[in-house]
């Protein structure tokens, strides 16, 4: 079945911060990149990972994978957002480490805790979403390429930011110019992303 793109919010090309003022964007890139969701759905790993967590419901990968893979990259790094908190997603990554041979870690303090799975081929890294929704998941990144989800296995691919259209013509463009701000690592490492 063909996969679509599904933006449900903001008007195509305006996005505001959370003052209401436009963000800032840079075009790294000029080539056309031509976006196509099917790479996610035929996504050997995405779907490996998955079934070696117990295919959690509502399980989403967002951020920097789908990015380098709609950009034709290779990547191993996997961010996975799933409903509930720490004590829930401890199940899946327990049961992805078993399967990969290592321990899963739960870093960072409540409510703002993640837990790693890392080989030397792989890391995951199972984000419990809280009390957030998955909208405010999505607006608390850093720019609108790294804002992407998909929900495991067949989509859709979801882009509230009109972060596909910024991939497409190489520009790189902040969700929120506090979130820069809040934490200016995050404008050095941009670039790097387009």
């Amino acid at each position: 079945r063909p996969h679509t793109v599904d933006r449900k919010a903001g008007a195509p090309g305006r996005q505001t911060s959370g003052s209401g003022s436009p963000t800032e964007s840079w075009i790294i890139g000029s080539a056309m990149t031509s976006i196509d969701p099917s790479i996610l759905a035929d996504d050997p790993l995405l779907h490996e990972v998955w079934d070696r967590l117990g295919r959690p419901p509502r399980c989403r990968i967002t951020g920097g994978y789908i990015r380098d893979r709609l950009l034709g990259r290779q990547s191993n790094d996997l961010d996975l957002a799933v409903d509930g908190d720490a004590d829930d997603a401890a199940p899946p990554a327990r049961r992805l480490g078993r399967a990969l041979g290592v321990r899963p870690h739960l870093l960072g303090t409540p409510p703002h805790q993640v837990w790693r799975i890392e080989t030397p081929e792989l890391k995951v890294e199972l984000w419990p979403l809280g009390a957030l929704t998955h909208q405010e998941d999505i607006l608390r990144r850093d720019f609108t390429c790294n804002a992407l989800s998909w929900e495991l296995p067949d989509g859709p691919l979801v882009d509230l930011v009109e972060g596909i259209p910024d991939i497409e013509v190489g520009r790189l463009r902040a969700i929120s110019r506090s979130h820069l701000e809040d934490d200016p690592v995050r404008l050095l490492r941009g670039p790097r992303f387009l």
